[in-house]
């Protein structure tokens, strides 16, 4: 059994959440901006491209991660994709 590291996680999260928002309709890219800060998925409504957001995931406690949005407050488990993506498509605008 191999072990993943927390940044390698954090990385198939958003990677994963960007493939079921892709496939809902929006734009998506994992961005690291320096080594010192955790890589966030940037989404984009393609049909409105001032509407973006930055998506974080973070550990809360043992194997419990949640996306945040840029502000901070959390969206949800990151289990939850389903959930996270139905949130995140009311902010971003995009038709269901």
């Amino acid at each position: 059994m191999s072990h993943e590291t927390p940044s390698g996680t954090t990385l198939r999260i958003l990677q994963e959440l960007k493939r079921h928002a892709e496939a809902a309709g929006l734009a998506g890219r994992v961005v690291q901006t320096t080594r010192s800060k955790p890589p966030v998925l940037v989404l984009v409504n393609p049909d409105a491209r001032q509407l973006s957001e930055e998506i974080s995931c973070r550990e809360r406690g043992a194997n419990d991660w949640w996306l945040h949005w840029s502000w901070g407050d959390p969206i949800g488990r990151a289990t939850d994709t389903a959930g996270a993506l139905a949130a995140i498509r009311r902010v971003l605008g995009t038709r269901t």
